[in-house]
């Protein structure tokens, strides 16, 4: 075991080769060198090693080991080199994301300009300012972050596009989350002028009670879901925006589906192919994609890792994201061989989902012909009013706006109140998923492809599956979300009829 305290950073000197020959490499002053074993015939690497021992006038005892050896080497040298200071910026990191998760913040946003450093947090939806730094200091903590990072792609630059997921190692860390937060995934954004931004999303943890009623889903949308859970093959994919809860959505069916496979003795194999993983899955094989130097080998590296997944007798897989053609082609092949598999999508409604997939590179005539793809959601979130100091929505025959709002819900419905102290006077507390969940039967894909998106959407109302506009009606009318929320889903004035009946409180 080295003595963290004798790491030598070589990135921090110029080295023939740059810094992908340096990635290869952990050097320690005590004369021992960790070196990436297939990298031991690199003519650069070689050369490398015999400059450094030339600078240092030493002979390098070499040992051979895997990549993420080495990225490990470096992570605990440094750490193990910083001292009080560092040891105080990594208190600060854990103060900031102990304050979030604190006021229920989803991400905490960290912009870097010439001279100051502000700090941002998403509460329920809204970005509101937290606190702001000198430049220096957000710099040093944005670079002392990533080096806690458990998983990270590469060393840290300032210069450079990068992620990372950070989170306790037992065993390894000598600090914890609060109760309730499992990770941080983050992403670190260089901007013009030698500026920085970094978005850092808390990721709290699915307690074994959580359901879908409680994220946000509706009774009559659950039945599509748990009928999928039962089935042996198949494929079921959760699209929205980049932050819409995609991953909270299907980590909770996945769990409710193991639970009650559990309970009923017949339990499956299950894998999960995540970049990086975000959450716990009790009794899940959650593979980790191995770290490389480039945007390019990493998509390498993860389909690499469905492949992978799919030699290891699973049953379940958890595809965390639909990325490219490989990984497209891939989970389908997963559930044409017979798993039941689980992704996601970045895509604006559960209709498009099979369109993108053909846009991808996937057979047409598998996804509109074939019953691979059974479910597809798509989900947005939006904030729910607080129930203690929401006000009704007030007919005001001066203001065009409130027409369209109540020609909507014609029952009427809520908006934010002033505030008051349960919700930190913001008028809200908490958010909810909005989502359309569609069976994609025979029938609907008939339809969608004779006749396109549209058609088939209204054909899947006519059948009892709202839209997420029907949804966002339905939970204005009962007073869940701010009926000043729907001109931000819809355009009101499209409404050829009061939606009565889809605006009734369950």
């Amino acid at each position: 075991m080295q003595n963290h305290r004798d790491y030598v950073d070589l990135a921090t000197d110029e080295w023939p080769g740059g810094s992908a020959t340096v990635s290869f490499l952990a050097v320690y002053s005590s004369g021992h060198a960790l070196i990436v074993h297939d990298q031991a015939h690199n003519s650069e690497v070689r050369k490398l090693l015999k400059l450094v021992e030339t600078r240092w006038d030493l002979t390098l005892e070499r040992e051979y080991v895997q990549l993420e050896d080495i990225a490990n080497a470096r992570r605990d040298g440094l750490a193990g080199r910083r001292g009080d200071a560092d040891r105080g910026m990594q208190a600060s990191i854990l103060d900031l994301i102990e304050a979030a998760h604190n006021l229920k913040s989803s991400d905490i946003h960290i912009g870097v300009d010439e001279k100051i450093t502000t700090v941002s947090m998403r509460v329920d939806g809204l970005l509101k300012p937290h606190t702001t730094w000198t430049a220096d200091f957000g710099l040093r903590l944005l670079g002392a972050s990533y080096a806690m990072a458990d998983i990270a792609n590469k060393s840290y630059s300032p210069a450079r596009f990068l992620s990372a997921r950070l989170a306790p190692r037992q065993g390894r860390d000598d600090w914890n989350f609060p109760a309730g937060l499992e990770a941080v995934r983050m992403q670190f954004n260089p901007k013009a002028f030698g500026q920085n931004y970094a978005v850092l999303r808390l990721l709290d943890t699915i307690q074994n009670h959580t359901t879908l009623e409680q994220l946000g889903y509706e009774e009559d949308q659950l039945p599509t879901l748990r009928n999928f859970a039962r089935r042996y093959k198949g494929l079921c994919i959760i699209s929205g925006p980049t932050g819409s809860g995609k991953s909270t959505s299907v980590c909770t069916l996945l769990m409710r589906q193991r639970e009650t496979e559990a309970a009923e003795g017949r339990a499956r194999s299950c894998f999960t192919i995540e970049d990086p993983p975000e959450r716990r899955l009790p009794g899940a094989q959650q593979l980790v994609v191995p770290n490389t130097d480039t945007d390019e080998a990493r998509h390498g590296a993860f389909a690499d890792t469905i492949k992978a997944a799919l030699r290891s007798d699973p049953e379940i897989l958890l595809i965390g994201e639909i990325r490219d053609q490989i990984t497209a082609l891939l989970t389908l092949q997963a559930s044409m061989t017979g798993h039941q598999v689980y992704s996601t999508l970045h895509c604006s409604t559960a209709h498009a989902i099979p369109m993108r997939l053909i846009d991808l590179g996937a057979d047409p005539t598998i996804i509109l012909s074939g019953d691979e793809l059974q479910v597809a959601v798509a989900q947005i979130l939006a904030a729910k009013l607080c129930p203690h100091c929401k006000v009704p929505l007030r007919d005001d025959h001066n203001n065009p706006d409130l027409k369209l709002l109540l020609r909507a819900i014609p029952q009427g419905g809520f908006v934010a109140g002033k505030g008051c102290s349960e919700c930190r006077n913001t008028g809200v507390k908490g958010r909810t998923v909005l989502a359309e969940v569609i069976r994609t039967d025979a029938d609907y894909l008939s339809v969608l492809k004779d006749k396109g998106i549209f058609a088939a959407r209204e054909f899947t109302r006519a059948r009892g599956e709202p839209s997420i506009e029907d949804i966002a009606i339905r939970k204005a009318a009962r007073g869940d979300i701010s009926c000043n929320v729907l001109p931000e889903i819809m355009d009101l004035s499209t409404l050829a009829n009061p939606i009565v009946a889809l605006a009734e409180a369950g």
